[in-house]
Parts: C-alpha cells; sequence; structure tokens
C-alpha cells in the first residue's frame, strides 16, 4: 500500500517535469523519473521516482485544483475537515489559510521497501516546491509542516 506524503502548493505556475528532474538532480546526483508524460508540457500527471535501482521508486502524481470535483478539491476539503478536531489556535489557522489557497498538490507514495536514502531523496522533490511553489507539507498519520517543523499534529 504505502506511505503517502503530499505538498500543498499555492504557486499559479506548475513546473515542468524537465525542470522538476532538472531542480532535483541537484541534490540527488541518481535521480531518474519515469513517465509518459511528456516532460515540457503542464500539466503533466506523475511519474516514478527512482532514487536507487534497489529499492522500489517513489510514485508521484500532480493534482490540479481546477474544478470542485477534482482531486486537489477533494483532499483539501478532506484535510479542511480533520482541522476541525484541532485546537483553535495561529497554527491551525497558518494549515486552513494555505489550503484554501492550494493550486496544486505534489503526492508521494512511499512503497513498502523505503529507505532513510528515499525519504531523503523525497524530501529534495519537497524541498523544491516548498521553496519555489509556495508548498506545506502534509505526511499522513504526522500532520502538516512549517519551517519550524510540525505546526499540526494529526496523529
Amino acid at each position: 500500500m504505502g506511505y503517502y506524503m503530499r505538498v500543498f502548493c499555492t504557486s499559479e505556475n506548475i513546473p515542468t517535469l524537465a525542470e522538476v528532474e532538472s531542480e532535483v538532480k541537484k541534490v540527488v546526483a541518481g535521480a531518474r523519473f519515469e513517465t509518459d508524460d511528456s516532460r515540457h508540457e503542464v500539466p503533466w500527471e506523475g511519474f516514478e521516482y527512482h532514487y536507487n535501482p534497489s529499492n522500489q521508486p517513489i510514485l508521484v502524481e500532480l493534482n490540479v485544483n481546477d474544478a470542485p470535483d477534482s482531486m486537489a478539491a477533494e483532499e483539501i476539503e478532506e484535510f479542511i475537515g480533520e482541522m476541525e478536531d484541532v485546537d483553535d489556535g495561529p497554527d491551525k489557522a497558518q494549515v486552513t489559510a494555505h489550503l484554501g489557497q492550494t493550486r496544486f498538490v505534489i503526492c508521494s507514495q512511499l512503497l513498502g521497501d523505503i529507505t532513510e536514502e528515499g525519504f531523503e531523496a523525497n524530501d529534495a522533490l519537497f524541498e523544491f516546491f516548498v521553496q519555489k511553489y509556495g508548498g506545506m507539507i502534509q505526511a499522513d498519520g504526522e500532520g502538516f509542516y512549517g519551517a519550524e517543523g510540525l505546526l499540526v499534529d494529526l496523529s
């Protein structure tokens, strides 16, 4: 099944796969993306992120918040619903506001044989979206993360 992580991005612009791969390779030298999508067109659907030939790839998909019934819109609503159980405060307000401004979501499925190297490879991918596309990271069973660490605990 795997473990899921997401980065909720507020930017109106979505990078091409070629740009994402180029940036990730600056940090993860052996990174390789396999996809049937065009590397130079937006939006793209997804790719297999190979970080080590001995391990299964990280499965990555792009979900654009472009319609009320889009996968991204549904995920945003789901997480806003989960936030109802969190005590009110500035961190909850920050996460809720960010979710409301999200334009696209990058979702990674980390498969059963993920290693520390794989988590670091996924971090490199997500950090690109945090730094350049207004991203906020969410990890299943954990919560939402900001620059200073865990903002909202959803464990």
